[in-house]
């Protein structure tokens, strides 16, 4: 695949901005983008835990084939 072909850029104007992701196993993710790589994105979400409450941002590798739709929020 040629280098900057739409699939590979799709992301690249939705740096550092929310985005909701319909993943195939039915769930939805509210991230922020950090970076784009050839297969997968680096996004950077907010985890609250059940037990003690505490927020937390996290940063999680999603891969592209995992996303279904994405959105801006």
């Amino acid at each position: 695949m040629a280098k900057n072909t739409y699939n590979e850029s799709m992301y690249q104007d939705y740096i550092g901005q929310q985005v909701i992701f319909y993943l195939f196993t039915e769930k939805r993710i509210i991230a922020t983008i950090k970076e784009e790589r050839r297969f997968e994105l680096l996004i950077e979400r907010k985890v609250k835990y059940k037990n003690s409450g505490k927020i937390e941002q996290k940063k999680t590798i999603l891969p592209k084939s995992a996303i279904i739709f994405a959105d801006l929020k």
